[in-house]
């Protein structure tokens, strides 16, 4: 019974991690730290859904984000 109730808790978990909501961010004047160890200051970040859309300086914010 007590493996039974376990693995049930680990199952409800476990589903609750997955159920991420997308969307946009837009992020402004920002420290970015490149995987090659740049460092980028004040520099804006376009999320979308997950995926970076768009780095640079000075960026205009999408309507809808």
């Amino acid at each position: 019974m007590r493996i039974t109730v376990l693995t049930l808790l680990i199952g409800l978990c476990t589903s609750f991690a997955f159920a991420q909501q997308t969307g946009s961010v837009h992020v402004k004047n920002a420290t970015v730290i490149t995987v090659t160890g740049e460092i980028l200051e004040n520099t804006d970040l376009l999320v979308r859904n997950g995926k970076i859309t768009g780095m640079g300086q000075n960026l205009s914010t999408p309507s809808g984000v």
